[in-house]
Parts: structure tokens; sequence; C-alpha cells
């Protein structure tokens, strides 16, 4: 354990006697490597001290997140790649919107899994239907009329 001395006391006696908070002080001495009476200038001053691992305008990135309607989950995923904390919040937005994979078959802008299911049509039989190279109308029109 490291001592640090204040005016020939111990920093924190001289804290404790001052009511300054020796773990903010310890802080600022720990983590950014300042003097002692730097350190104690900060706790002083109000300035407060940042926990936050990634930020993003002032505030921490989950609460942007949370208030933009973005995944956070894969903004974090994009930093821990190795990509800025700007850039990945800017492809969450463009990602935003593009979730799943898409539908490879459609029938007048549905996929054929929801028609299947909106006329109680057995997905696998028409899908069996459509890998033997009928089209969609066709296995459509076929499981309706049998």
């Amino acid at each position: 354990m490291t001592c640090f001395y204040i005016n020939g006391k111990l920093l924190k006696r001289y804290c404790i006697e001052n009511g300054i908070s020796y773990g903010k002080c310890y802080y600022w001495l720990d983590k950014y490597g300042l003097s002692v009476e730097d350190a104690i200038k900060k706790v002083l001053s109000g300035e407060k001290k940042s926990n936050l691992k990634w930020d993003y305008n002032g505030e921490s990135v989950f609460k942007y997140c949370e208030k933009h309607n973005l995944l956070y989950n894969s903004v974090v995923r994009a930093i821990k790649k190795g990509m800025s904390v700007d850039d990945a919040i800017k492809k969450a937005r463009s990602l935003r919107h593009k979730r799943g994979v898409p539908a490879k078959y459609e029938y007048n802008g549905k996929s054929f899994r929801s028609i299947c299911k909106e006329f109680g049509i057995n997905y696998q039989t028409a899908h069996r239907w459509l890998k033997s190279g009928y089209s969609v109308e066709y296995v459509i029109w076929r499981a309706k009329n049998v």
C-alpha cells in the first residue's frame, strides 16, 4: 500500500480532519496519477469522476441507445470489435429496421410463411412444392383447391 502525505500528515488523516472524501482523493491519485494537492483540489471543486466505459455526447451509450431506440448490444458488439463509438452508433442507426432474415419467397408483398398461416396451408408441404419448381401462385392455388 502506498502512503500519501500532505503537510506532514497521512492523506487519510488529513481528509478526515478536513471533511474531504478520502475515496475520491484516492481515485484521482490512482486513476489519473495526480499529485496529492491536485487530487484534493479536484475533490473540493466537485468535479465528477466518470465511471463510464463508453460515452456519447456527454451521456452513457446505454442511455443514448435507450433514448434513441437503438439496440445497445449491437453498439457494444461493434465497439468491442474495434469500431469507434460514433461509428458503432451510426451502424446501429442504419441497421435499426433491418432485423432478421428477409423472406425468400413472397406473394403480394407478404412472406410465404405468413400466407400459408393465413390460408391454413401446411408450410412444409407448400415449401416442398416450391422446391419442386412450382410457382408461388400455383402452390397457393393448389393448396386452396385441394
